[in-house]
């Protein structure tokens, strides 16, 4: 069975365009060119005879065009078969473009390149191809698990908001510049100018702010996102027991999966209104 680019998260598919292009380039390395024997090994066990059946076909066609353009003195329809070869070749190509067996996505494990968490969701995806299990039940877990992948998106998204607001300001750097300002305004005589060192004294106490607005959110962040991994893992966890109770495996895995996607999106909405509140506010 070969998987597409609905069926899987964009994630790993991200990872094959970029081991592909490394294999185009010549970029691969040692580790790299043994992951490629070993996926084409997977390759052709899957499509093997199939492309060479079409090779032979294409190229019995071939010879028969050459035969019959010889019959007329003219070797166009010869190279109009070859012309159909070729572009039967790149339709080929293209349909197969982000798609993959099983065995495919395992004999690259080792090169993709994934975080520890898109690592983790690739070889439960392996796991749940192998496994016993109702082709309906295994699409419904791949489902959820791609909801778990795409709200952990939305909240590395809102971490690196915070962060870039919390880079942002250099807390020595301002504690500074309110002594400064403070000293400036202790020695200011002019009630107004006094009053004018006051307002700037409240925007930089403001920018101190930020960062301990923002610490509260990036916990609740790394807290959601570490909920999404113990999700991979339980139901890694499970999978042993998948072949002995399927039933059982289904309803249980299910409910969870769909439970914590439930709550991890509720609370990843919960913290983008906060970010995105906080940060008209520093603004």
């Amino acid at each position: 069975m070969r998987l597409g680019e609905t069926k899987l998260h964009p994630m790993l598919w991200k990872a094959f365009d970029a081991y592909e292009s490394a294999m185009y380039t010549g970029a691969l390395g040692k580790d790299g060119a043994s992951a490629f024997m070993a996926h084409q090994k997977a390759w052709w066990k899957h499509y093997g005879k199939g492309f060479l059946l079409g090779a032979a076909v294409w190229l019995a066609a071939i010879v028969g065009l050459a035969w019959v353009g010889k019959q007329f003195s003219t070797p166009l329809p010869m190279f109009a078969g070859m012309i159909g070869c070729g572009v039967h070749a790149v339709i080929a190509t293209m349909r197969n473009r982000r798609t993959a067996t099983v065995d495919e996505i395992e004999a690259l494990l080792p090169v993709l390149n994934l975080t520890p968490l898109g690592k983790l969701y690739a070889e439960l995806v392996v796991e749940l191809f192998r496994a016993d299990l109702e082709p309906k039940v295994r699409d419904a877990a791949v489902h959820q698990l791609n909801g778990l992948l795409d709200h952990h998106d939305v909240l590395e998204g809102r971490r690196r908001v915070m962060e870039a607001a919390i880079a942002q300001t250099d807390p020595a750097a301002v504690e500074a510049e309110v002594r400064l300002i403070e000293a400036k305004r202790d020695a200011a005589t002019d009630l107004s100018a006094r009053a004018t060192y006051e307002h700037s004294l409240e925007m930089a106490r403001e920018r101190l702010t930020v960062a301990e607005r923002y610490r509260p959110f990036l916990e609740r962040v790394d807290a959601q996102q570490e909920v999404v991994r113990q999700t991979l893992l339980q139901v890694r966890a499970d999978l042993g027991r998948a072949k002995a109770a399927p039933a059982e495996w289904a309803s249980t895995t299910l409910d969870g999966l769909r439970t914590s996607n439930l709550s991890i999106r509720s609370h990843a909405e919960e913290i983008e209104r906060a970010v995105d509140e906080l940060s008209q506010v520093s603004g």
